[in-house]
């Protein structure tokens, strides 16, 4: 039997009873404490809080979030807050069993974005949280949107962006790490002041620590030590709460360029403003204030520029309403060249000029400039041009100029009258096109040796026309010079003297056959002296012999000797004009009808005869018998030169008119009207030398005893005479 404890014993048990009962309800009420505070806790949640069973997923208990959809005690977590009979397919409860670690999933349900995390909490239970992150999935999605913006921004940017803090660089673009020559990799967590040259790193340094948010200029440093120049705009801001600056910067190389040949370019232009020789000047389109004029204005107007720009254009123009309308002209929009308009100077006199204008704008100003050209000495000059170029267009000799190696380049229309060549075929061409045969290559080369030495050629030449005839000229040929005293081209006047030398050779001509008639008419009238004395004594002695007798015979013999040379005495004193004829008014028809009959007669049939003659041809003053002699001279002529070939002997009669002008060229012709017989074969011609003596007396080109060369001496002596 145990033995009962003793009072003191008793009296202990009761006292640690007690401390122990305080020590529980002390517990009791922390535990209370603990659970309110949890309650509270999870009741401010900003999400639905659960506290499940491990194996049903039935709610023990729920915050005032999962109570405001349902989810109370009894109720599982599926039916009340995914609406569903079954489990979830995304939960993650049983990861959690399995492991006895948290879990933690987002997902999509049903348009709403959630956030799940399931936390053990004893064997049995667990707590499971449910947070709507719909709006942070939302701002998440922005900023990522925004990022990707801003890096498709900043990699497409021309300008390089630069981001540090407090100098040290945390990110760039791809087109800053282009501008410096660096990889991007290179320069994140670098000292962004090394890409400052030395010089200027206290200038930048100092805008960083003063947050400099202005556009300043500096000079960048690139990786392989070359300078540029940039321009930089920054500024700070906090980003994920420090406070970082973002630098823009700009590489402004080629502004720098155009800005230095822009400066260039307007020096340059202020010079050639000032220096010009020409006159410019510049007025307001609306009020034709001048604001700006070149020195070359106060010399052309006589004005100070002080003066000048106190005026207006309409001060100056001589033409008001020619001038007016040329100013809307320009101030439409056209630049306009005027080749002729008349200002006037500050003392009054009128001048010519020419103008380029146009417009331009500044300082919101539409201004007219003009460009000013006082050609007052060009008029002049063309003036004595024109006179000169009037005087050569209209001057007698013809006129050619070339360039030095003789390329025709002008011709006057003259030369074109004369020469039978027009504008287009002779321009461009040598002056070869008009050589002829009468001069050796010898006489081209004198002529131009003469004058590519600077001198002038003179002398007669004989050029081939564009028919082939020969013309012959008297010509001087002249060096022009430039103003370097070089020869560029060469003046040729050529003065026709064709007809002259004609004249000349038909004077002598007739200055010849004149004192050969005069010798052979003096002559002739001797012989015939002595003709006349043996004719009458031979026929006084063939009176007086036999008739049968052979001194009769030889006498007759002898007389038609001596008469044969009685005749031939009568053709000398015609060729010389000393016969003695009676002009009588003729039918110049008949007698050639008379003579081709006889003709005909005696010509050989191979030889065809026609004849042209104009029947209204009037009446002449001749001697019959003369002029039937010239018709049968001219013919006999014409057919012995077909006589053992045959051919066509044409004769033809008509009546022409000479002239004052023509009669100058023709020696001992008067105006007036003429018959003009005309007798043609078709022989073997005459060569020239021959043809310039065919009024020789005695000259033949016959054999021996076929003719005595007076034929056309006697048609030249009888013509004369009539």
């Amino acid at each position: 039997m145990s033995q009962k404890p003793t009072y003191e014993e008793l009296e202990q048990r009761v006292k640690e009873f007690e401390q122990e009962h305080g020590k529980l309800k002390q517990a009791e009420k922390r535990l209370l404490e603990e659970s309110t505070m949890r309650g509270v806790l999870l009741d401010n949640l900003p999400c639905v809080a659960l506290i499940l069973k491990k194996g049903t997923r039935e709610i023990v208990a729920s915050n005032q979030a999962a109570k405001q959809i349902g989810a109370v005690p009894g109720k599982t977590c599926y039916e009340t807050c995914a609406q569903r009979d079954d489990n979830c397919p995304f939960c993650l409860a049983p990861e959690l069993w399995a492991t006895g670690d948290p879990q933690r999933l987002e997902v999509e349900y049903e348009g709403t974005y959630y956030e799940g995390i399931w936390v053990p909490l004893t064997e049995e239970l667990y707590v499971h949280y449910i947070f709507d992150i719909t709006n942070r999935k939302r701002t998440e999605s922005e900023l990522q949107e925004s990022e990707k913006r801003y890096s498709i921004l900043s990699e497409a940017s021309l300008e390089g962006i630069l981001i540090h803090e407090k100098g040290k660089i945390i990110d760039a673009n791809k087109r800053f790490a282009e501008m410096f020559s660096y990889g991007l990799a290179e320069l994140i967590g670098t000292d962004a002041l090394e890409l400052i040259p030395p010089e200027q790193r206290d200038t930048v340094r100092n805008n960083i620590a003063t947050e400099r948010e202005e556009l300043y200029e500096t000079f960048g440093l690139r990786k392989d030590s070359s300078i540029f120049p940039m321009e930089i705009r920054a500024g700070h801001i906090t980003y994920q709460g420090r406070k970082i600056r973002v630098a823009i910067t700009r590489d402004i190389t080629e502004r720098k360029d155009a800005e230095e040949a822009l400066r260039q370019s307007e020096e340059k232009y202020r010079q050639l403003f000032a220096t010009v020789s020409d006159a410019i000047m510049v007025f307001d389109a609306e009020t034709k204030e001048f604001i700006d004029a070149n020195d070359a204005v106060s010399e052309l107007y006589g004005y100070s520029n002080e003066e000048f720009l106190e005026l207006k254009h309409t001060d100056i123009t001589a033409e008001p309403e020619e001038s007016i309308e040329s100013i809307k002209k320009v101030i439409s929009g056209d630049t306009i060249k005027i080749p002729l308009r008349y200002h006037k100077r500050k003392d009054g006199t009128i001048f010519p000029f020419e103008i380029s204008s146009g417009t331009f704008k500044l300082c919101n100003r539409q201004l007219v400039c003009g460009v000013i050209r006082d050609i007052s000495e060009r008029k002049r000059a063309e003036e004595e041009q024109a006179r000169l170029a009037t005087a050569i267009e209209q001057a007698s000799e013809s006129i050619i100029i070339s360039d030095k190696p003789g390329t025709v380049q002008y011709i006057n229309p003259a030369f074109e009258l004369i020469s039978g060549f027009n504008r287009k075929e002779i321009i461009d061409q040598n002056f070869r096109i008009l050589k002829s045969d009468k001069h050796n290559e010898t006489f081209y080369k004198e002529m131009y040796d003469i004058i590519s030495r600077g001198h002038t050629w003179a002398g007669c030449i004989i050029n081939r026309m564009k028919d082939g005839t020969l013309r012959e000229f008297e010509t001087r040929i002249s060096p022009v010079r430039d103003s370097s005293g070089e020869i560029i081209n060469f003046v040729s006047v050529n003065r026709d003297i064709t007809q002259e030398k004609a004249l000349e050779a038909q004077l002598q001509q007739s200055q010849k056959i004149q004192s050969i008639g005069t010798l052979a008419g003096g002559i002739a009238h001797d012989f015939n002296n002595i003709l006349y004395p043996i004719i009458g004594y031979t026929e006084m002695a063939i009176d007086d012999v036999p008739e049968d007798s052979l001194i009769k015979r030889n006498l007759e013999e002898v007389l038609t000797a001596t008469k044969r040379a009685r005749d031939l005495v009568q053709q000398i004193l015609t060729f010389s004009r000393q016969s003695d004829r009676e002009l009588k008014p003729l039918k110049f028809q008949s007698i050639v009808k008379e003579a081709m009959k006889l003709l005909r007669a005696s010509i050989p049939s191979t030889i065809t005869i026609s004849q042209n003659i104009d029947n209204d041809c009037g009446v002449i003053r001749g001697d019959q018998t003369q002029i039937h002699q010239i018709i049968m001279n001219l013919c006999t002529n014409a057919y012995q030169t077909m006589e053992e070939t045959g051919g066509q002997l044409e004769l033809s009669l008509d009546e022409i008119a000479i002239g004052p002008d023509e009669a100058i060229y023709k020696v001992d012709m008067k105006p007036g009207k003429y018959a003009r017989l005309t007798v043609s074969d078709t022989g073997h011609g005459m060569e020239p030398a021959v043809l310039e003596r065919i009024f020789d007396p005695y000259f033949t080109t016959k054999e021996p005893g076929k003719g005595t060369g007076l034929g056309l001496s006697v048609v030249h002596g009888i013509v004369n005479t009539h």
